[in-house]
Order: C-alpha cells, then sequence, then structure tokens
C-alpha cells in the first residue's frame, strides 16, 4: 500500500506539472501573440478539465490498484470512456456556449490538453508496467 501511495502521489505530481506548463504555455502565448486571439476562456476550460481529470485517475487509482491484477484492466478502460465521455461533454457544452469565431481556438486547445494528459497516463503506467515486470 505505502507502494501504491508513492505512485499515486507521483502521477499527480507529474499531472499537475504538465497541466502547469500547458497553462503557461498557453498563458504566454495569449499574452505576448500580436494575433489578437482571445484565449484565456478556453485556456482556463482546459485546465480545469485536465486538472480534475489528472486528479480524479490519481484518486481512483490509488483504490484500485489494490485490486487482483486480472481487475486492474478493468480499471484503465473505465478510465478511458470516462476520460472520452466527459471531453465530449465539455466539448459540446463549449460548442452551445461559445461564439462560433473561437470554436476552432477551443478546439485546438483541447486536443492538446486532451492528447498531453492522455500521453501521460499511457507513459506513466507503460513505464511502471515495465518496472514491475523486472521487479519479478
Amino acid at each position: 500500500m505505502v507502494e501504491t501511495g508513492k505512485h499515486s502521489k507521483r502521477y499527480l505530481l507529474q499531472g499537475l506539472v504538465l497541466v502547469a506548463i500547458l497553462f503557461a504555455a498557453g498563458w504566454i502565448v495569449d499574452a505576448y501573440a500580436a494575433t489578437g486571439l482571445r484565449l484565456m476562456t478556453p485556456l482556463l476550460v482546459c485546465t480545469g478539465y485536465a486538472l480534475i481529470v489528472e486528479i480524479a485517475e490519481a484518486i481512483l487509482w490509488s483504490r484500485f490498484s489494490n485490486k487482483p491484477a486480472d481487475e486492474q484492466p478493468n480499471f484503465f478502460t473505465g478510465v478511458s470512456v470516462i476520460r472520452m465521455l466527459t471531453a465530449m461533454a465539455v466539448v459540446f457544452v463549449y460548442f452551445l456556449q461559445a461564439d462560433k469565431a473561437g470554436l476552432f481556438q477551443f478546439f485546438l486547445m483541447f486536443a492538446i490538453f486532451y492528447f498531453a494528459i492522455l500521453l501521460h497516463h499511457l507513459c506513466f503506467f507503460f513505464l511502471k508496467g515495465k518496472r514491475d515486470k523486472s521487479k519479478i
């Protein structure tokens, strides 16, 4: 259990750093780009979504990691499905609320955040699985 808590905290810390870097990059582009893009609202929405997903995954993983190894693929599948469905819901709600001029910027920014947290999830658990197999 101590090992699980350590890995869960590392996953959460890495996720928070990733989201902070993406937010900072988006803020710099919004602040210093001479293009006149209005990116702050999409940036805040994407950052909020990514934070919620990263925190929820870390909490869920710390609770489900004590399950038998044959049940853990269900966790990974469930997290992926929930991430995709919540992403579709966020994009749909933003589509209903936003003006049509800013949709492309939002979709592009949301895709960057979504694929970054997806890549974080894949890399973290791939490397964790590799380390666990080498211990056997």
